[in-house]
């Protein structure tokens, strides 16, 4: 009985990472603030994980046009 409910949780977890077609949708990204914490956020699988770290919030980029000399450019908006 345990082991099913244990199968049955450890089924649902995937599932939330993942779509039907068995991709996953989001990656996890880590940033660190100016203190040394480590923030952590999401992004889209076909977006760049940015950080600001004067703000100490992550944003997700798209991977054409935001990216200048190799860096993300800082997010006025979020």
């Amino acid at each position: 009985m345990i082991r099913r409910i244990a199968l049955a949780m450890a089924i649902a977890f995937v599932g939330t990472a993942a779509n039907a077609g068995g991709h996953y949708t989001y990656k996890v990204c880590h940033g660190k603030t100016l203190r040394g914490k480590t923030v952590d956020f999401r992004c889209n699988i076909d977006e760049k994980c940015c950080f600001n770290k004067i703000r100490s919030k992550g944003f997700c980029a798209k991977n054409t046009g935001r990216i200048l000399s190799g860096r993300c450019m800082l997010s006025v908006g979020r």
